[in-house]
Parts: C-alpha cells; structure tokens; sequence
C-alpha cells in the first residue's frame, strides 16, 4: 500500500472512531435528559378513563389500562387529580391519582386551574356579618338508566387512536357481559349503516365487562375488554380499534426506551470504538 492509500485509510478510521466516540457519548449521556423528565404515573387498575376536568363527573376522553405509563405535567392543589401527558391527545387528559402508582415528586409538577373553572373564593371581610347556612335540600338519589356507546374503528395507522378518518369496521362483534358473573347479556354485529358504533342503553347501575370480536382478516390494535362499574344516569364512550392483518398494539403510553436500554447501548458503541481504535493502532505498529 502506498503512503498516501495508507495515509487516506487512517484518516477514515480514525473518522469513523471519532463518530463511533461521539454516539456512544451521547447514548449513554441520554439517560441523564430522560431523567430529568416529569414524574409518571402507572395505571395500575385492569382499565380506567382519562377525563376532560378532574371531576368525576366530567366526560371521558380516552381509555387507559394496566401497566400503561404516562408523564404527569399537571396537578390538581391537592394532589388527587393528575393531568398526564397521552399521545396525540385533543381533549383533557385528567386522571384520579389513586388509579396508579406515581413515581417521582410532584413538586415542581404545576397546579392547574381547569378550563371553565371559576376564580378562587375568597373569605368575607372581618366586618361582614356571617350568613345564616342555606338549609340544605335531600337530593333523591339518581336512579335514571345508564347508556355505554361502543365504537369499533379500522384503525389505519395503528396508533390505537380512533381518528376523524378512520372508518367503523362492519361484522365486528360487540358484547355486554354480567361485570361480576361474566354472563353474557346482549352482543350486537356492527352494520356498514352504523359506521361501527352501537349503544348498549337502559342499563342498570352496577358492574360490566364490554368487548369486541374482529372480524376474519383482521387483528387488535387495542384492548379488545374494558371493565366498567357505571353509575344510574351516566354515559360513556369507549373504543376499540383493529386493522386487517396489524400486529398487537402496544400500550396507550406508546414505546418508551428504559434508561438501561440507553446505558446499554452506549457502553456497547463504546467499545465497539475502542476496539476499533486498538485496531488502528495495532496497523500502525
């Protein structure tokens, strides 16, 4: 080899050694950012709602499920409501602290005042004098029938995120269970006239199980169960996606890289460069 073919081999591989150094450094350094992120909550119940307000009685807006992880970026001032971060998400992402395990300090979390939340009440003068308590007024409990809608959507993405394109899926089978027995109350095969969405309506207050069966072709993109105890009087929307021939989905909280993956990988392209430098400089000897 002549000298210059020799000095223009060297200059390569020590490039390529300086790039392999600079990935390395920085895939194992990449922990240290993700570290420095929001506390997160895991869902630890079967299935629960994400809410528009942190109220109860505020609508649902997204499904949630064991095991999922979400970051928090906001909190109620007494730390019973959390609002998480969900992929993609348009609508409110409010959660009950004691559906999941939380990890990390909500210290630097911020409270958040919820849209259409009216200013803060403050005490009367010292001066005022104190107003007679209103005499309160025995509410009858609800006993007004419940209604759970069921939207089974071809999710075209895979994102298991029913989105404004994406049409119901016809011959999938939606199913009302006893929550407690597991008997099967009513099922309904969805039309192309229904766009996939169908309302189990004039139910009872107590414990259900809902669920859907892809049709032949097709495959999950979500849970294909959801648990729900329904109050009298409330309503809800649930959705299940699928697509023909898609893979299982992976959790709402999307693919999250451990922070020993990231260590992992750096130290391995660590010393995949210090080999290659041992290398280079065995060739010069």
């Amino acid at each position: 080899m002549s000298p210059a073919s020799l000095f223009r081999h060297r200059t390569a591989a020590w490039r390529g050694l300086l790039w392999l150094l600079a990935a390395g450094l920085w895939a194992a350094a990449a922990p240290r950012s993700l570290a420095a992120d929001l506390p997160t909550l895991t869902i630890t119940a079967a299935s629960a709602f994400l809410r528009e307000a942190p109220s109860t009685q505020a609508p649902a807006t997204y499904s949630v499920f064991q095991g999922d992880v979400f970051p928090v970026t906001g909190r109620t001032a007494d730390n019973t409501w959390l609002r998480v971060e969900y992929p993609k998400a348009t609508r409110g992402t409010w959660i009950l602290a004691t559906l999941g395990q939380l990890a990390g300090s909500l210290a630097d979390v911020p409270i958040v005042q919820p849209e259409g939340a009216g200013p803060a009440v403050t005490a009367p003068p010292a001066s005022a004098s104190p107003a007679a308590p209103p005499t309160p007024t025995p509410t009858p409990a609800s006993t007004a029938p419940s209604q759970v809608c069921l939207l089974f959507y071809d999710d075209a993405n895979g994102d298991g995120l029913a989105g404004p394109n994406e049409a119901g899926i016809a011959g999938g089978q939606l199913t009302l269970q006893a929550g407690d027995s597991g008997a099967v109350l009513l099922t309904y095969i969805t039309t192309p006239g229904d766009a996939g969405r169908h309302c189990f309506t004039e139910l009872a207050a107590g414990l259900y199980t809902f669920s859907v069966g892809a049709p032949v072709g097709y495959n999950a993109t979500t849970s294909t169960s959801i648990q729900l105890r329904v109050q009298a009087g409330e309503r809800h929307e649930l959705t299940f996606g699928a697509q023909p021939g898609a893979a299982a989905h992976p959790v709402a909280g999307g693919l999250r890289l451990s922070a020993g993956w990231w260590w992992g990988l750096g130290l391995g392209m660590l010393l995949l460069a210090a080999g290659l430098a041992a290398f280079v400089l065995a060739r010069r000897r």
